[in-house]
């Protein structure tokens, strides 16, 4: 903008809206002089304090670029880059790095003029930037849906007071004060990661070192997002804050440890968060999983359940729990895992000795529990004359009730996936797709449950004790009328809980 006769000069699609009427010109002179008093870029400005159209602004950028529109809701999020640019500079210059070729990243932004947001992620990155021109409001609402962690290390005071409590008879020793005292920083950082999970409605956090570069996902809905890309050069700081707030030894990185970290909330809630580290080429890397007791139905003290924390330091393991449970003169046992043959062995001496025990093992199927448990050398008589039942367990995204959408899909093409004529029969009918609005953002919200319920009748009891492999088992329990997973995903779909590309996902094997 130039002055000439006292009166105000514009050029490019600025001049072209003074021109055509949308704006007079001491508006635009106006807009300008507040754009930049607010720090924020003109084509922001015009669009959300002035309530000029975005397109309008768009195409008036693009003939004056001789470039053409991109349409960001084309573009798959699983593609950024988002490794290649600060996060802070995404946020404050609301521009999004969309694909790098050589030496040149081309990002999307509202506003190609503005210059200095272009030279700071130049400066950035390292890399040559080439503009593409986007529409602002599809801008903010991509940014809204795919950065939604603000990235930043400056913290100031927000909204949530968090405290952490001790889990075991370890008091916080006068180190890890002072360390909170010198990472401070760091300790805002880490309660404002764990806060926004919750928040969110995250199941997991990973922690993950890379040879160039540090990543934090959150598992929501059964998906892992990248939520934030921090310094490489924080890793170690990262880890060790996580060790210290679940009393792990800080020193000892070279094999994995376990701890828990309970997160007081308030007066009235608190949230517990399992944590795992685990060694790898470039640094140790932190799993937490979040467990909300408010999510129960009813509390462990109503259900009379008297809880054991094992204790590898002190020699409380599974196995010797579960002895010692044996003279405790239980009604239930439960066991958070069968692992090894010495827990397996108790757990199904306990059984046999009158007790019901209840247990979770790591497989992929029902009739594959049966086989996994002899595979860990459980005798197959043991096994046959112990075990009643067995569930097995995925979850899967739940479509959002606001904006599912009926799809067609082809007679064959649905009994090729499973579907019977008896489904394909009923006039109602109906399979949805998720489309993704305002509440779900992605077209899924929350998550439902596809079970395999197996009981172990005399016929599988004959085939485990012939030493019958995972297919036999599976074959006579369909035979016998229970539906497996992949059936019980399809039912799912039937009432319209969840999509069929979905339970594809989910039982894919």
């Amino acid at each position: 903008m130039s002055m000439q006769n006292g009166s105000p000069k514009f050029s490019g699609y600025i001049r072209r809206l003074v021109d055509e009427g949308f704006l007079s010109a001491q508006q635009m002179k106006d807009a300008l002089s507040n754009a930049q008093k607010n720090k924020v870029s003109i084509v922001a400005y015009l669009s959300e304090k002035l309530n000029i159209p975005p397109l309008i602004i768009a195409e008036m950028i693009s003939e004056e670029f001789g470039e053409p529109i991109f349409d960001l809701d084309s573009f798959n999020p699983e593609m950024l880059p988002k490794e290649l640019i600060d996060p802070n500079l995404v946020s404050k210059h609301k521009v999004i790095p969309l694909v790098q070729r050589g030496n040149i990243l081309y990002v999307a932004t509202s506003d190609p003029t503005n210059i200095e947001a272009l030279d700071a992620i130049r400066f950035n990155c390292g890399l040559n930037i080439e503009p593409i021109i986007v529409e602002h409001h599809k801008l903010e609402k991509y940014l809204e849906k795919h950065f939604t962690v603000e990235e930043s290390f400056n913290f100031g005071d927000e909204d949530f007071d968090v405290d952490i409590i001790a889990t075991d008879d370890t008091p916080p020793s006068e180190d890890d004060d002072e360390a909170s005292e010198e990472e401070a920083p760091i300790v805002k950082y880490i309660n404002k990661l764990l806060v926004d999970a919750i928040r969110m409605g995250a199941s997991d956090l990973h922690f993950e070192p890379y040879e160039k570069s540090y990543r934090v996902r959150y598992r929501v809905d059964g998906v892992l997002r990248t939520i934030t890309n921090p310094p490489l050069q924080l890793a170690s700081r990262l880890a060790s804050r996580l060790k210290v707030m679940s009393r792990m030894d800080i020193s000892e990185k070279r094999v994995p440890q376990d701890g828990r970290i309970k997160l007081k909330l308030s007066k009235t809630k608190a949230i517990d968060f399992r944590v795992n580290s685990l060694p790898t080429l470039f640094g140790e890397k932190l799993v937490l999983r979040i467990l909300d007791p408010s999510s129960a139905m009813l509390g462990i003290d109503a259900l009379g359940i008297n809880q054991v924390n094992v204790n590898l330091k002190a020699g409380l393991t599974f196995s010797v729990a579960l002895k010692s449970f044996l003279r405790q003169d239980p009604d239930i046992i439960m066991v958070g895992e069968i692992r090894d043959l010495e827990t397996a062995e108790i757990a199904i001496k306990a059984a046999q000795t009158g007790h019901m025990v209840m247990s979770t093992l790591h497989t992929n199927s029902a009739p594959e529990t049966l086989t996994r448990l002899r595979n860990m050398g459980v005798p197959s008589f043991n096994i046959a004359t112990s075990v009643n039942l067995v569930i097995a367990q995925r979850l899967a995204r739940r479509l959002c009730n606001h904006c599912k959408a009926p799809v067609e899909i082809p007679r064959q093409s649905l009994l090729e996936m499973g579907f019977t004529e008896q489904d394909l029969s009923n006039p109602d009918l109906q399979i949805f797709q998720p489309v993704g609005c305002s509440e779900c953002r992605e077209g899924y919200k929350g998550r439902v449950g596809i079970y395999e319920v197996m009981k172990v009748t005399p016929e599988i009891s004959k085939i485990i004790m012939e030493d019958g492999n995972a297919l036999q088992i599976a074959a006579a329990s369909e035979k016998l009328g229970f539906d497996n997973l992949r059936r019980s995903g399809l039912i799912k779909v039937i009432n319209g809980l969840t999509s069929l590309q979905e339970i594809n996902r989910v039982t894919s094997e």
